[in-house]
C-alpha cells in the first residue's frame, strides 16, 4: 500500500502577509506594500467637553473648536539613512544616492561618511536583531565600501563620498515624524496589527484607548522615491487624558526604532510633518476634520469584540 506523506502545515492555505489574501506570498503580491497603524487623538490639557457644550448651546459635538492633540512619533533613523545603509540603490546612480542624502540629518551624514560600516549596521538594527538582515549585509557593505573609495556615474564623472554629500540638498533638522504603524505578522488581522504596533511604539495598550467605530481606516497611499507603491492604513483611537505616553527605554522596539514621541496640536503637528509628505499631511487633516461632526466617546464593545 502506497503511503502518502503529508503534513497539516502543508495542507494549510498560503496567506499573504501583505494583503491578507490567499494563494500567494508577499513577494508575489500585486497590492501596494501595506502597513497598519493608528492616529492617536486626545483632548488638549484643561479641555472639558461638558463645559464646552454647556457654555456654547450652538455646538453639536463640543469638538468644533478643535481642542485636540495628536501623537506623533519620530523615527530614530531617517528612512533615507536606512535605504543607504541597506544598499538599496545602483552604485552608478549618483542622483538617487544624493536624493537619499538630502533626506537625512547632518549627524546621519557624518555617521555614514565616517563609519565603520559594521558599527553602523549593528547600531541600526541592534545586536540582537542584525542577523535578521544578514542576507543584505554583504551586498550593503560592498556598496558602502565602493562609495567610500569613489564611484563613476553613467556620464563618466568620478565622485568621492565628500563630493556627493556636498552636492546634496540642505539636511533636515531631524528624522521623519509620523504615526505608529508597521507591517503585519502572519495570521494577523489589520486591526490587531495596528494595536500591536501602537503598543510596541508608544507603550499604550488597546485596553487603554477607545477606537472610533463605524469608520473605515484613513488611507495614506503614495509612490516612494524607489517607485514602489506604499499604502498606510490608520485606525483613529481616542486616548483619555489620564493616559501617559512617554519614551520607555526598557521597551525594545521603542529603543530600537523610535527617537522621540510627543503630543502636538494640529498646527504644530503639521509643522513637524515634512512638506513633501503630502499624503501624510492630508490624512492628519482628515482625522482632525472628522471631530467637527463627531463626538469622540464611542460606546464599547470595541472593534472585533463579541457583543454581550
Amino acid at each position: 500500500m502506497e503511503r502518502h506523506h503529508s503534513s497539516y502545515r502543508n495542507n494549510q492555505p498560503t496567506i499573504c502577509t501583505n494583503c491578507g489574501g490567499h494563494g500567494h506570498v508577499f513577494r508575489q503580491c500585486i497590492a501596494p506594500v501595506t502597513s497598519y497603524g493608528v492616529i492617536m487623538v486626545r483632548p488638549q490639557k484643561g479641555f472639558d467637553i461638558a463645559n464646552s457644550l454647556s457654555n456654547n448651546p450652538g455646538l453639536v459635538t463640543g469638538m468644533e473648536g478643535q481642542n485636540l492633540e495628536f501623537l506623533l512619533i519620530q523615527r530614530r533613523d531617517s528612512l533615507g539613512f536606512i535605504e543607504l545603509m541597506r544598499g538599496r540603490y545602483k552604485i552608478t546612480d549618483i542622483d538617487y544616492i544624493r536624493l537619499h542624502l538630502g533626506a537625512i540629518t547632518d549627524e546621519e551624514r557624518n555617521k555614514y561618511r565616517e563609519g565603520p560600516f559594521e558599527k553602523l549596521w549593528s547600531g541600526m538594527w541592534g545586536l540582537d536583531h542584525s542577523h535578521l538582515y544578514k542576507n543584505e549585509y554583504e551586498i550593503a557593505k560592498g556598496k558602502w565600501e565602493q562609495i567610500h573609495t569613489g564611484v563613476t556615474d553613467l556620464q563618466g564623472k568620478f565622485w568621492t563620498i565628500e563630493e556627493i554629500i556636498a552636492s546634496a540638498p540642505p539636511a533636515p533638522a531631524t528624522p521623519e515624524w509620523g504615526f505608529p504603524k508597521g507591517r503585519r505578522d502572519a495570521q494577523e488581522s489589520d486591526y490587531v496589527c495596528a494595536m500591536r504596533e501602537m503598543f510596541e511604539e508608544t507603550g499604550v495598550k488597546e485596553s487603554q484607548v477607545i477606537p472610533i467605530q463605524n469608520l473605515e481606516p484613513l488611507v495614506e497611499s503614495f509612490f516612494g522615491s524607489n517607485h514602489v507603491h506604499y499604502c498606510h492604513k490608520y485606525y483613529i483611537v481616542w486616548v483619555p487624558a489620564e493616559i501617559k505616553v512617554e519614551f520607555d527605554d526598557a521597551n525594545d522596539t521603542m529603543r530600537r526604532e523610535i527617537g522621540n514621541l510627543k503630543w502636538f496640536s494640529l498646527s504644530e503637528a503639521l509643522k513637524h510633518l515634512r512638506e513633501e509628505n503630502i499624503e501624510k499631511r492630508e490624512v492628519l487633516l482628515k482625522a482632525a476634520s472628522m471631530f467637527r461632526n463627531l463626538c469622540p466617546f464611542p460606546v464599547r464593545p470595541k472593534i472585533g469584540s463579541k457583543a454581550t
